[in-house]
């Protein structure tokens, strides 16, 4: 089974850097980006399966950018595009998450287990993802 392709934006470069070596060593394809900007542009010019959504430059990016692909606001990035984000875990942060189209939450600090543990706690243990980047 091809392992899925991740896209992580993040502006705190040490959590995408830390991120992107525990899913590259996990043999992930591997994307970063570091603003919203970055962000749209890879997931228009690359078959991105999940999208680890942390804060951008200014808190407000990551919810505006989540709440535009569900909209449909970017013709080239499909609207149900699987995005999970990574912030606090507050009853207020956490809920603020869905209610902008997150698909899971998860605390800021995740990735200690490594790609598989982060995408087993998602889907659970028999994750899989088609080729559109649905878990099945």
């Amino acid at each position: 089974m091809q392992q899925p392709t991740i896209l992580i934006a993040s502006a705190n470069d040490s959590q995408r850097e830390f991120l992107a070596r525990e899913l590259d060593a996990d043999a992930f394809s591997v994307y970063e980006a570091d603003s919203t900007a970055a962000t749209t542009a890879k997931l228009t010019t690359h078959a991105i399966d999940v999208v680890l959504l942390g804060e951008l430059q200014r808190r407000p990016d990551s919810p505006a950018l989540l709440r535009a692909i569900r909209a449909g606001a970017h013709q080239r990035i499909h609207p149900a595009q699987p995005v999970i984000t990574l912030a606090a875990t507050d009853e207020l942060t956490t809920l603020r998450a869905y209610e902008a189209g997150s698909d899971h939450h998860l605390p800021a600090d995740t990735g200690d287990a490594g790609g598989d543990g982060l995408l087993k706690n998602v889907w659970g243990t028999g994750y899989a993802l088609t080729s559109g980047g649905e878990a099945r």
